[in-house]
């Protein structure tokens, strides 16, 4: 009976159970629905897939399985799948750590308006702008104070940290402008 229902209506019964709206929260059934979307071209299921094996929902957690389905969808211009795709090159998750990789994936969903990624880009190119900025010890990736444009690694990651909301207090960013 799934067979003829249309390719959408499987990636909304994903969306549902991996939600639990209207149906009980059952990871391995929104991934079967998910996946089953997916393999049909649906790019909302390709990300939503790669975010299931990003966190282990359902699935034993696999970067380099999320990181294929995060690739199918953002070859395709899905944004959320374009900034995933920075995230994971920033923070050597599946692939080799690489931030000018991140920064072109975090720039392509910036130009689609996703808000992170147009937070994190604006805030990075001000550190390289003329006026320049010096940014701080980041608590959780031991990030150390830098000169305007002397270590981008260390700018990602405290701006990426308190992006993604790993634990850079508000006010050790407030000195460099970020808070």
């Amino acid at each position: 009976m799934a067979k003829a229902w249309p390719n959408v209506t499987r990636r909304l019964l994903g969306a549902m159970y991996h939600e639990g709206q209207g149906v009980a929260q059952c990871y391995k059934k929104a991934l079967a629905w998910f996946r089953k979307s997916a393999d049909q071209g649906n790019v909302q299921a390709q990300c939503q897939l790669g975010i299931m094996y990003d966190h282990g929902q359902g699935v034993a957690q696999c970067y380099k399985e999320a990181l294929a389905w995060y690739r199918k969808a953002a070859d395709q211009g899905h944004a959320r799948a374009q900034f995933n795709m920075g995230v994971m090159y920033h923070n050597g998750q599946g692939v080799p750590e690489n931030y000018k990789k991140a920064l072109s994936w975090y720039r392509m969903a910036a130009a689609q308006e996703h808000p992170g990624a147009q937070e994190l880009v604006a805030k990075l190119e001000a550190i390289n702008s003329p006026a320049g900025m010096a940014i701080t010890q980041c608590a959780n990736c031991g990030a150390l104070e830098a000169p305007r444009g002397a270590a981008l690694e260390a700018v990602f990651k405290v701006q990426s940290c308190r992006l993604l909301r790993k634990g850079v207090p508000n006010k050790a960013l407030e000195g460099a402008g970020w808070a």
